[in-house]
């Protein structure tokens, strides 16, 4: 397995020599099995182009501890230019830069508000560190998408932030209008229920 930036985790299928304008060059085919992706990609371009080899457990368990566990970075300027900079960190396929949007996007999850390219990001960020985790830790994606979202919640509980999102939410690994309104219709409930016991 080895990670492709654009793409994130993806199996190598095969090594081939293939013949390119009388040049024989040497081939890398990956498969990227959630995107039903297959490309080749040059063995001698692989570095240039970021493909990297898949982080270790202990390079993951330092992410969870030092990355996802900290205090997230307030939103400052424009939001489309904040999304181009969470795009580039994500598209750079580093592992740390993705905790960091992955983190600094969780707590806005959960506002309806929030602008749908911001929501895409997340997605895209959480999908590729969740991938790439599961390798890591050599366990399912669902034990994986527990075990972050169960890091993010304790580190704003103790931030004192008022958002909880639990894997029942994001069941599906993917935050997006669905949950949001199934999230809005369950506080709506609890504002009932409220009403009721003060009536």
């Amino acid at each position: 397995m080895l990670c492709f930036p654009s793409h994130g985790p993806g199996k190598v299928v095969s090594i081939e020599k293939k013949e390119c304008l009388g040049e024989k060059i040497t081939f890398c085919q990956m498969e990227f099995e959630r995107e039903d992706l297959t490309i080749s990609v040059p063995v001698d371009k692989m570095s240039g182009l970021g493909v990297r080899a898949i982080i270790s457990k202990d390079r993951a368990n330092w992410i969870l501890e030092n990355v996802l566990n900290k205090h997230a970075k307030s939103a400052k300027g424009i939001w489309t230019k904040r999304i181009q900079e969470y795009e580039t960190k994500v598209n750079l396929g580093d592992a740390i830069m993705i905790a960091e949007v992955v983190r600094d996007l969780f707590a806005g999850m959960k506002d309806p508000n929030k602008s749908y390219g911001e929501r895409v990001i997340y997605d895209k960020a959480f999908d590729r560190l969740v991938s790439e985790f599961a390798i890591a830790f050599d366990c399912t994606v669902e034990e994986v998408n527990k075990m972050i979202i169960d890091v993010l919640n304790s580190n704003y509980k103790e931030s004192n932030t008022d958002i909880k999102i639990t894997a029942q939410d994001d069941s599906d690994g993917d935050f997006d209008d669905d949950d949001i309104d199934d999230i809005v219709d369950d506080d709506d409930e609890d504002d009932k229920t409220m009403d009721k016991k003060s009536a």
